[in-house]
Parts: C-alpha cells; sequence; structure tokens
C-alpha cells in the first residue's frame, strides 16, 4: 500500500469538482492505497473586499444586461455550501485548510506521500491557476517522490502560457513518472510545447461504476422521475427555447434542480433562506430523469454513466474540448446541439450496450496503468 496525495483545483460547491476528486480518491483507493486530498483553499477576501467586489460586479452586469447575484460574505459561506462542505468531510480524507501554497512542501513531507497525483479538472487551465507551477507540482523536491498527472485538463485547445512560464512548465513535466490528460488535443500540447508524452483517458468520474453512485445515493429523492430534467449553467433565450422544443417533441414536464431556495435575495441577512443542494440530491435527479439537456460537462457525464438520453449545448467559455474529446471516443458527436438546425425528430436512440462496453474496456487500461506506474 501506497501513500498518495491528491492535488485538485480548491473544492467548495461545484458538483462536478467536488465529485471527481471523490472517484479519483475512491479508484486509487480500490487500488489499495491510503489516499489523501491536499485541502488547497482560496485566501479569504475581508468583507470589504468582496462588497468592493460586489460593487463592480452590478456595474459590469448593468452594463452587459445580465441579472445581479448577491453578496457572500466570507463568514456566510459555511451556511450556503453546508452540504457540500459535509459531503468533502464525510467522503474524502482531507489534510487541513492549506491557504499559503509555500506550506505544500512542508506538507508533503510531514505525511511522507510516496507519491503525488494531480488532476483531474481544469488544473492546467490559465485562468484557473495563476500559480500554474504548482500544479505541475513544483514543490514535490523529494525525488524519491512519484508525480502523476491523472486526467489533467489545459480547459482549453490552444496554449495559453506566455515563452518563460511554457520553458519553466516543461521543466517540471520532465520529471513526472506518467502524465495523463482529460482532452485529446492536450496530448498535442504536451508533446508540442512541454516535450513530453502524455495518455488520453478518461475523467475520473467515469472509473467508477454506476452502482458506486447508486448507492451513494441511495437514501436521496429527486423531482425529476419521468420528466425533462436539465442542469444549465449558463442560462439564456436560445437554451431555454430548445427546452421547450424538446419537452414538447418528448412530451415531457420540466423540472430543473434549485441551485437556490430563492435567488432573488440581494444581502446575506436572508442567508437561511438561500442552499445549495446535496451532492447526492444533484446525482439523483440524473439517476431519475426520463430526458437530460445540459451544457455542463459533468451532467452530460453523468448522464451517460446513469445511461440516459440526452442533448448536451457545448459550453466554450468554460472550456469546449472536454465535450468534444468525449463524446468523439464515445461516437455522440450526434448529442450536440450547434444552432437552429439540429432536428429533434431525427435523434436516433443511444446504444448504450456499446457506450458500456467502451467505457468499461478503457477504465480496465487505466486502472492497470495507474497500479503499475503507482508501484
Amino acid at each position: 500500500m501506497k501513500k498518495i496525495a491528491i492535488l485538485t483545483l480548491p473544492l467548495h460547491h461545484n458538483f462536478g469538482g467536488n465529485l471527481q476528486a471523490y472517484a479519483l480518491s475512491e479508484t486509487l483507493k480500490d487500488l489499495g492505497h491510503q489516499v489523501i486530498v491536499l485541502n488547497i483553499q482560496n485566501k479569504k477576501l475581508t468583507n470589504v473586499a468582496i462588497i468592493k467586489n460586489f460593487g463592480k460586479n452590478i456595474l459590469k452586469k448593468i452594463f452587459l444586461s445580465k441579472s445581479i447575484n448577491f453578496v457572500v460574505l466570507e463568514s456566510e459561506k459555511k451556511k450556503l455550501y453546508k452540504n457540500h462542505t459535509q459531503f468533502l468531510k464525510e467522503k474524502l480524507n482531507l489534510t487541513e485548510e492549506i491557504t499559503d501554497l509555500s506550506r505544500l512542501e512542508a506538507t508533503v513531507n510531514f505525511h511522507k506521500f510516496d507519491a503525488v497525483v494531480v488532476g483531474s479538472d481544469q488544473v492546467w487551465r490559465k485562468a484557473y491557476t495563476p500559480n500554474i507551477q504548482t500544479y505541475f507540482l513544483n514543490f514535490v523536491k523529494d525525488k524519491r517522490i512519484k508525480k502523476i498527472a491523472y486526467a489533467a485538463s489545459f480547459g482549453l485547445e490552444k496554449w495559453q502560457y506566455d515563452r518563460e512560464t511554457t520553458l519553466d512548465l516543461a521543466k517540471l513535466a520532465e520529471d513526472f513518472d506518467y502524465i495523463s490528460v482529460r482532452e485529446s488535443d492536450a496530448v498535442d500540447l504536451c508533446k508540442n510545447y512541454l516535450h513530453v508524452d502524455s495518455e488520453h483517458v478518461l475523467d475520473p468520474t467515469l472509473l467508477l461504476g454506476k452502482e458506486k453512485y447508486l448507492d451513494l445515493m441511495k437514501d436521496f429523492k429527486s423531482k425529476s422521475r419521468n420528466k425533462l430534467f436539465t442542469y444549465i449553467l449558463d442560462k439564456d433565450l436560445y437554451k431555454n427555447d430548445w427546452i421547450n422544443k424538446i419537452s414538447a417533441d418528448k412530451n415531457l414536464p420540466v423540472t430543473e434542480i434549485e441551485l437556490f431556495k430563492n435567488k432573488n435575495i440581494p444581502l446575506i441577512h436572508e442567508i437561511d433562506k438561500i442552499v445549495t443542494p446535496h451532492i447526492e440530491t444533484w446525482l439523483a435527479n440524473f439517476r431519475d430523469a426520463e430526458f437530460i439537456v445540459t451544457d455542463s460537462f459533468h451532467g452530460m457525464v453523468f448522464s451517460i454513466i446513469f445511461n440516459k438520453e440526452f442533448l448536451v449545448f457545448v459550453n466554450k467559455e468554460r472550456g469546449a474540448s472536454r465535450f468534444y474529446s468525449l463524446l468523439k471516443f464515445l461516437n455522440l458527436e450526434k448529442r450536440i446541439i450547434h444552432d437552429e438546425s439540429f432536428d429533434i425528430s431525427r435523434l436516433e436512440k443511444i446504444d448504450y450496450e456499446k457506450i458500456n462496453f467502451l467505457i468499461s474496456e478503457r477504465v480496465m487500461q487505466i486502472k492497470d496503468k495507474l497500479a503499475r506506474v503507482i508501484k
């Protein structure tokens, strides 16, 4: 048994982000290892800074004609995200909170890890990781500790870093024992800019079988049974029109998960009227739905895991490459709504016997590779 650390993006209220960390942890545990997640958290902002940022956002959204979110003070975030916090504490073996990245080296040395795994999610995306060298494990100084990237994602199909940073990252990448990436085009990015070989693998959520998730949420209910379930991160009239068309075509009522009990709460003194649902409740909607429409990558992934008929809007701002990469591997590109020319009536039923076989074969290969690399 080896002692393994996982480094991923800060875990808080992102359903997909939290579940990919859970899935990777469970996969490594199933391989017989002790797993600890490095609990990286952003430095807490002062209430004054938060209100200043909120003021700036108001101005931006007025000019862009977008809806205005509410103020969330640091002191109230625990209430707002309590369901996610509970899941993370119960399901993951976390270190103490690490808000100062300079403490990472000491943390790794203290725990005497045999390997550090960075991934998954968009850990190598410039916009999400200002301290990108950290996510190339520059804090792992002990040569005896294996460096592994599992399903690391650049988020975009184009290279994002300047020449100086690229040279620095290439040098760090040389020290990795194994690099795998979540998107097929990331293999080319690694080769062309980092000058290292990498392997295209599946998002860690796909490494766990459906039964694992069913057991996880066995005590949770949803409102999506026999309905069209929608999970839309970036709502607009175009997507709403399509949802109405699909609802009419499938003769299914529409339901969505309520991320907040009341989205019109302007200030945080009414925090108890706002809540993020349990992760298990979120999953239960995918389990129970008759049909799913989403613009979320992990929304798409869990539609596939639960063998559901689905359609997806590719979310380019949040990263399009990951959608195309997985759908191409599974030969499901026709599930993308590209434009008004999309014809719902010509949609063929998904052959999940074939899809499940493709995934299970790839999962076996991936687990075998991880076992050999960590050994």
